[in-house]
């Protein structure tokens, strides 16, 4: 352990604007949390809880 080394960092990545689209259109389109989901996760390797958050949060905006 280092003194001064920070233990509490998240990593960060970018999805891509496409992949937002995509959740947004099917959110848009009637389809459910888990639906728009389970078709995204296969595509974009993205967990299931943050595409929820993607589709709650545009859907919104």
């Amino acid at each position: 352990d280092v003194w001064g080394h920070r233990k509490d960092l998240d990593e960060y990545f970018t999805v891509d604007d496409s992949t937002i689209e995509e959740i947004r259109s099917l959110a848009a389109s009637g389809a459910s949390m888990d639906e728009v989901a389970s078709q995204i996760q296969k595509k974009a390797r993205l967990g299931p809880e943050l595409i929820k958050y993607i589709a709650r949060i545009k859907a919104t905006a």
